[in-house]
């Protein structure tokens, strides 16, 4: 685990790791101000995008948290302080699930694509 108190550099901290281990899991725990883009003179989410950017850059997952439209909290410790330590654990199972399946679609793809490979270089000989 990594904590980053600036979005700035997510996605430079996220590519040592990933150049570190290329077969880690990378999990972007970002915030979500959700109630920016919401204002009379809108600004960006920039936690959100941050982390996503960053998930994207590495094949890692974002996980955000969630939060009803009136609530102005913002980072996983308000969500942990308004709705206890589940909705965190779900996050982070949701993350993980999603990290999951697509290293199963990419396991499927590569057997798919030697499946294929293997049918081209097979020899054919007259059909009776």
């Amino acid at each position: 685990m990594v904590v980053a108190f600036n979005a700035g550099n997510l996605a430079t901290v996220a590519k040592a790791y990933r150049s570190a281990d290329p077969s880690r899991p990378i999990i972007i725990a970002g915030d979500n101000d959700h109630h920016l883009p919401r204002k009379a003179v809108p600004l960006p989410n920039v936690g959100k995008e941050k982390a996503e950017a960053a998930a994207a850059a590495v094949g890692g997952t974002a996980a955000l948290p969630s939060f009803p439209p009136g609530d102005r909290g913002s980072d996983w410790n308000d969500l942990a302080r308004r709705q206890g330590h589940q909705p965190i654990v779900a996050a982070v199972r949701g993350a993980l699930d999603q990290i999951q399946k697509v290293a199963a679609d990419r396991v499927e793809l590569a057997a798919a694509a030697s499946s294929r490979k293997a049918q081209e270089v097979r020899p054919r000989g007259p059909r009776m």
